[in-house]
C-alpha cells in the first residue's frame, strides 16, 4: 500500500510502528486493522487481539504498542475509562486511540486529557485519534532535581 492512498490515520499508524518497531501488538476493537496485520506479517511482530475491554487479559506478555479501534463507541464510559486506566498503567510504552466522534459524547477532550492522552489528529470525517507514550507522559525537568531544592546541601542527611 503506498502512503498517497493512506487515510491520516493510517499514515500516522504506519509512522508510529515504524519508527517504535514493537515486537509485539494488541489491538482491541471489533474488527481488525490491515495496516498492523500486514506489519506484523513483515516484521515477525506478535499480533494479539481482543474484541472489547472484556477480553482482554495482561497476564503474562505485556505489548509494547496497543491500537484501541472501533471500541470505546461500544463500551459504556465506565468500562472504557477503566481499560485505558488499565493500559496505561501497566506502563506500555505506545498506547493509541480512535474514538469517533459522532457516536459517543462521552469521550471529549478533556476526558482524555485527565487520563494523561494528548491529541494526535482529528481527521474531518470525525476519527479523533490520541496517544498515551510513556516516554513522553512525564518528562524530566531541570527544576526538579535535588540540587534545585530550598537546601541542597542538606539532601538525604537529615529526615523530619
Amino acid at each position: 500500500m503506498s502512503n498517497h492512498n493512506l487515510s491520516a490515520f493510517d499514515q500516522l499508524l504506519k509512522e508510529l510502528l515504524l519508527s517504535r518497531q514493537p515486537s509485539s501488538v494488541l489491538h482491541v476493537g471489533q474488527a481488525s486493522n490491515a495496516l498492523i496485520a500486514s506489519y506484523c506479517e513483515k516484521t515477525g511482530c506478535e499480533l494479539l487481539h481482543a474484541a472489547n475491554s472484556h477480553a482482554v487479559e495482561l497476564t503474562e506478555k505485556i505489548p509494547d504498542f496497543v491500537l484501541v479501534s472501533n471500541c470505546l463507541e461500544y463500551e459504556s464510559f465506565e468500562n472504557g475509562q477503566q481499560l485505558l486506566a488499565t493500559l496505561r498503567n501497566f506502563l506500555i510504552p505506545t498506547l493509541l486511540v480512535t474514538i469517533a466522534e459522532n457516536t459517543k459524547r462521552d469521550w471529549t477532550l478533556n476526558k482524555m486529557l485527565e487520563l494523561g492522552f494528548k491529541r494526535l489528529l482529528k481527521e474531518p470525517r470525525g476519527l479523533t485519534c490520541y496517544a498515551y507514550q510513556l516516554e513522553n507522559y512525564n518528562p524530566k525537568r531541570h527544576w526538579n532535581t535535588p540540587e534545585n531544592w530550598a537546601n541542597p546541601e542538606m539532601f538525604d542527611k537529615h529526615r523530619w
